[in-house]
């Protein structure tokens, strides 16, 4: 019999049985139960529950289950995200989820882990003066806003600092397999996936034979990508959008599977630089030199910015078509609203940067596909 037995009822939310999961997590949970699973609405191509349990030293974990289908290197990054929780337990405790039990099967895996509870930083920029049922239904003020964003940007300066000082083993686990590093190559397939994605596939790949596209590219690389890869280098979290920020007594990150070697403005500009987050760069420069002091290069900050900024124009652009075709006139409008707020983004800061031209040959002048 297999250790991991699948859900008796296929249309059960909980896809494995309850004995096969507490099995996992050892004496500690000999009397525990599944009391409830609920599927988190989060943005992830992976499906995550909350799990309920009773008679158990905590209250609740998280299930994240991860298939093929979603992520053809699903089982690198459960691996990898197993073992770099591990890691932060041991190096910077308390500052992201305990995990219990990693399982790989057949093309999917999973993930059991502490759940840190709270509201995520990005819901509370986003929903400001709303409330959430999913985390207890409490109401998010502005005022609870701004304290929680410096919070977490000094707690991110905290984990740049501890990263620092244990490089080796979380070197060692991320680099153990050529994935998720950002080098030249990854970030101009990364502008080339956005095009295709901003502009449609045929136009992107029409235009990008052109002499204009490839000057332009050219521009790219010399202005955002090579500031990136000269400047100081240390393990980041490589994801850091306010989505992976939760918030509590002391705000905690999750979703570590991509974690690589890069410019620590990479994790700084996808904390700062979200919609909802309402800081202008001035403001933006202060309270990076608030959190880090003088070690955040103002001009590689920007440049961190407009790469994020390209890629997340582009996913929300994606999920926009998605929305689309399913109908959903809200996620349509939620996701063409954050599309134009990066594409503002990054066409600000390619001015500042003197790339202007550059990118309006490379995603065009307006929003495209409205």
């Amino acid at each position: 019999m297999s250790p991991i037995e699948p859900a008796r009822s296929s249309d059960a939310v909980l896809p494995f049985s309850e004995a096969s999961l507490l099995a996992l997590l050892g004496d500690d949970f000999s009397h525990a139960r599944i009391s409830g699973a609920t599927p988190l609405a989060q943005r992830s191509r992976n499906r995550l529950l909350r799990l309920s349990l009773d008679n158990a030293p905590c209250d609740r974990l998280i299930l994240k289950l991860v298939r093929r289908a979603n992520d053809p290197f699903w089982d690198h990054h459960v691996r990898r995200e197993h073992r770099v929780l591990e890691l932060l337990d041991r190096f910077w405790p308390g500052g992201a989820p305990r995990p219990f039990a990693a399982v790989f099967g057949g093309g999917w895996g999973f993930l059991l882990t502490e759940d840190v509870g709270g509201a995520s930083l990005a819901e509370a920029l986003e929903m400001t003066g709303a409330s959430t049922d999913e985390h207890g239904g409490a109401v998010i003020t502005p005022s609870a806003v701004a304290a929680p964003l410096g919070h977490s940007l000094d707690r991110l300066a905290d984990l740049h600092a501890s990263l620092r000082g244990n490089r080796l083993p979380f070197y060692r686990t991320c680099y153990c397999v050529d994935l998720d590093r950002i080098s030249e190559n990854s970030l101009r397939s990364r502008l080339r996936v956005a095009r295709s994605r901003l502009l449609g596939a045929l136009a992107a790949e029409e235009q990008a034979a052109r002499a204009p596209y490839r000057a332009a590219e050219r521009a790219y690389v010399a202005g955002v990508v090579q500031p990136l890869l000269r400047g100081p280098r240390q393990m980041i979290h490589n994801s850091l959008s306010p989505l992976n920020v939760v918030l509590g007594t002391a705000p905690r990150f999750v979703d570590w599977e991509t974690m690589t070697l890069a410019a620590a403005e990479l994790d700084i500009a996808e904390l700062l630089r979200f919609p909802g987050a309402g800081l202008s760069w001035p403001q933006t420069d202060d309270c990076v030199r608030t959190a880090f002091g003088d070690q955040i290069d103002p001009g590689r900050l920007r440049a961190a910015a407009l790469a994020r900024a390209v890629d997340y124009a582009a996913a929300n652009a994606k999920a926009r078509d998605a929305a689309i075709e399913a109908r959903d006139r809200a996620m349509e409008a939620s996701c063409r609203s954050r599309r134009d707020w990066y594409l503002a983004e990054l066409r600000e800061v390619a001015e500042e940067l003197q790339l202007g031209s550059a990118l309006e040959v490379l995603i065009g002048r307006e929003a495209p596909g409205d």
